[in-house]
C-alpha cells in the first residue's frame, strides 16, 4: 500500500493523466484500450471500486473475517528458524498443530487474535485495538485491491495519507491492508464519488486457496464474453498461447 501511494504521488507530480488503473504483472487486457478509454470518459464517478462497509456485510463469516483483519493490531509471530531443518512430515504436523492451536485461541476469547496466513507464511498475532481510525460516520471499508482512480481521487488518497500519519501507522499493523486502506479513504470522503465496479475478470474455483484461477488458451471464449477490461491471473511459463490469442482478439478492427 505504501508503495502504491508513493507511486500515485509521483504520478501527480510528474505525469499529466486522467485515470490510473492498478494492475499486477499477472494481469492482461481482454478488451481494446479504446473501449476502456470510452468507458472512462463517461463514468459517473471519481473512482471505480467494488467496496462495502465491513460492519454492514450481511454474511457473518465474511464480516468477522474483515473485522479480524482491520480491528486488530498485529505483529509477526516469532520464527525460531528450526522448522525448515525438519523433515517435511514433521513440518506438516507442526503446521497442523499450530493451526489447531490458533483456532482454539481465537474461539476462547476476542482480545487477541491469531491470523493464519496460507502457503507457509508466518502467522500474525494481534491484539484488539483500543482505538481505531473508524467511526459511525467514517467506517472501515473492504474492497478489491484493483482500484481505478481519477487524478482527483489519486490526489485525495495521497493528500490524506500525507496529512494523517496516525491512519497510516494504524494500517501498517493490520493484515492485508491493500483491501481496505485506500478504499476507506475514498469511500469516507464526501467530495469523492465512488462508482461501484471492477474492471477485472477473475475466476475463483477454490476461494479457500486464496488464489484465483490461472487462465489458459481454452478460456479465451470465456474472456471474450466478459464485460470487463482486464483479467487475472496469467502465467506465461504455464501458458503463453493464451496471451497471443488475446492479442489477436483485441486487435480485431
Amino acid at each position: 500500500v505504501e508503495v502504491y501511494w508513493r507511486m500515485l504521488g509521483w504520478m501527480i507530480d510528474h505525469v499529466d493523466f486522467d485515470w490510473v488503473v492498478l494492475l499486477s504483472a499477472q494481469d492482461y487486457p481482454i478488451k481494446p484500450l479504446s473501449e476502456l478509454r470510452d468507458m472512462l470518459e463517461h463514468v459517473e464517478g471519481d473512482a471505480i471500486l467494488s467496496a462495502r462497509a465491513i460492519d454492514e456485510i450481511p454474511e457473518a463469516d465474511q464480516r468477522v473475517e474483515f473485522q479480524n483483519r482491520y480491528y486488530y493490531q498485529y505483529a509477526e509471530a516469532p520464527n525460531l528458524g528450526i522448522r525448515k531443518h525438519l523433515p517435511n512430515g514433521t513440518q506438516k504436523v507442526l503446521r497442523s498443530g499450530a493451526r489447531v492451536g490458533a483456532d482454539v485461541v481465537n474461539r476462547l476469547q476476542s482480545t487477541a487474535h491469531v491470523y493464519k496466513f496460507p502457503d507457509g507464511l508466518n502467522y500474525r498475532v494481534g491484539r484488539r485495538a483500543r482505538t481505531t481510525p473508524f467511526s459511525s460516520t467514517a467506517p472501515c471499508w473492504q474492497a478489491s485491491s484493483w482500484a481505478t482512480l481519477s487524478q482527483k481521487a489519486a490526489e485525495t488518497v495521497v493528500g490524506y495519507a500525507r496529512d494523517n500519519a496516525d491512519y497510516v501507522s494504524y494500517y501498517q499493523s493490520t493484515v492485508l491492508a491493500d483491501e481496505s486502506a485506500t478504499a476507506t479513504i475514498l469511500c469516507n470522503d464526501p467530495a469523492t464519488r465512488v462508482a461501484d465496479g471492477d474492471l477485472h475478470h477473475v475466476r475463483w474455483s477454490n476461494a479457500l486457496s486464496g488464489h484465483p484461477d490461472i487462465f489458459h488458451a481454452k478460456d479465451v471464449d470465456e474472456l471474450a464474453m466478459s464485460s470487463k477490461y482486464f483479467a487475472r491471473k496469467f502465467d506465461i511459463d504455464d501458458d503463453a498461447v493464451v496471451l497471443d490469442r488475446l492479442d489477436d482478439l483485441i486487435a480485431r478492427p
